[in-house]
């Protein structure tokens, strides 16, 4: 492996130095070689800083950690040290330039397809947490290696099972990391299993969970008496439940099929005959993290009175299904630890294609809301710990509000108000649904 100065250089605006910074503190906690100014003001000093940041940025380091922000794209200095930054990138055709998003401002240059990591659903700590991970697989194989190469976390052998070496540095991650890597990691696997599938699927929006189990797990083997084993302790609220379990549907492609360390089904169910109408891919792995994506309702029902396709946001369906995802979660999580004294799921939920439509009451008439709430965000994600022993009222009254708020917040544009739906009207709707056969 080549040697450099540095292990990292940080490129942001000044506005976004607060985040940077605890970055950069834990890293050199770390021991790391950071490049960032505070650091740097002896030798700074007196320096013709035009031509020595193009140095470091071009040449000296390792990694470029850039921060994407609306005041990073107005910087004339962020402009100087990313072109330096991309000159590198473009002569090793490599990985160099890790793009941290602190917000969605498109940065001139920087491809829309590069990998990076989303700063506002991850902690300063988890940015150096995942750095160091990088760092560590570039140590390990003697060259800077693709996420696809290293399959991010994970490697199997012939049986699917981990390897030694890579599950234990698996187990240094904090479990909110590994939730968001296996999100990241299963829509992936979704985007190849639809394009090598027959189905003509409809253009919709769509929303995602996946968890982490933070505490002792124990040994299974993933076939189908362990999904049996998961279906015994699904409390089913709605009938279609998170990660269904669908060996036994007469579609042989919504079968639970092995692949790459995780169990996933891919189930397509459009017909008008149909009791559930959506799209479903599921993914449970050999090492405790599962994924669920579910198509939008609003965009793909069958009902009658459905809205047209991407106009509306129903509030009570994410409602109750945010509140199922959480129950089904730990009720999982419960089934899989050895001790659930101090154990948690860490639990994150992104909603996509959610821009420019209407917040409405469709799908269920006897709720009614005040019309005039249009989505200003497109993709909204939300991330919370959850004790496994909390209760349903617990979850129905704090759990679910915390989960669902940032999604509510997207069709909010008036600063006098907190919450755009009540956490009491959320909470009673968890508990009126809980007391009823259906809705």
């Amino acid at each position: 492996m080549d040697s450099y100065e540095y292990d990292l250089c940080l490129s942001f605006a000044g506005e976004d130095r607060a985040y940077v910074e605890e970055v950069a503190q834990h890293l050199r906690k770390a021991g790391k070689k950071i490049f960032y100014d505070q650091y740097e003001k002896a030798s700074l000093w007196g320096k013709d800083l035009y031509q020595h940041l193009d140095s470091v940025y071009r040449e000296k380091a390792m990694f470029c950690m850039i921060f994407v922000s609306s005041a990073y794209a107005k910087k004339l200095w962020t402009k100087h040290e990313l072109k330096a930054a991309q000159a590198r990138a473009f002569r090793e055709h490599k990985e160099y330039i890790l793009p941290v998003r602190l917000d969605a401002t498109e940065i001139p240059g920087l491809f829309e397809t590069t990998g990076y990591i989303d700063g506002s659903t991850h902690l300063p700590s988890d940015i150096a947490e995942l750095f160091i991970l990088k760092l560590d697989e570039a140590a390990t194989l003697g060259k800077v290696t693709s996420p696809e190469s290293s399959n991010h976390l994970i490697q199997e052998n012939d049986l699917g099972v981990p390897t030694h070496e890579l599950k234990e540095k698996v187990q240094t991650l904090s479990p909110s990391i590994l939730a968001n890597e296996y999100l990241e990691r299963s829509l992936d696997r979704y985007h190849v299993v639809t394009g090598l599938s027959e189905h003509n699927l409809p253009n919709h929006g769509s929303w995602e969970t996946s968890f982490s189990i933070d505490g002792p797990l124990i040994t299974y083997t993933p076939n189908i008496a362990f999904l049996n084993f998961l279906d015994s302790k699904n409390p089913n609220i709605t009938g279609w439940p998170p990660w269904i379990n669908s060996t036994k549907f007469s579609n042989n492609d919504s079968h639970p099929r092995f692949h790459e360390g995780s169990l996933e089904a891919f189930i397509v169910s459009l017909k008008d005959t149909d009791l559930f109408h959506g799209i479903d891919f599921w993914r449970i792995s050999t090492s405790g993290e599962f994924y669920l994506y579910r198509a939008l309702e609003d965009d793909i029902s069958n009902r009658p009175n459905r809205p047209a396709p991407f106009s509306c946001l129903d509030f009570y369906l994410p409602i109750i299904r945010t509140f199922e995802a959480i129950a089904v979660s730990i009720e999982f999580g419960k089934a899989l630890t050895n001790n659930t004294e101090g154990s948690s799921i860490s639990i994150c939920f992104r909603w996509k294609g959610i821009g420019g439509r209407q917040l409405t009451s469709w799908a269920n008439q006897m709720r009614m809301i005040s019309p005039g709430r249009t989505s200003l965000l497109d993709d909204i994600q939300s991330h919370l710990n959850i004790p496994l022993n909390s209760s349903m009222q617990d979850i129905a009254e704090t759990h679910i509000i915390k989960s669902i708020k940032p999604l509510f917040d997207a069709f909010n544009d008036d600063p006098n108000v907190e919450h755009v739906i009540s956490p009491a009207i959320i909470s009673e709707i968890c508990f009126q649904f809980l007391n009823s056969e259906t809705w």
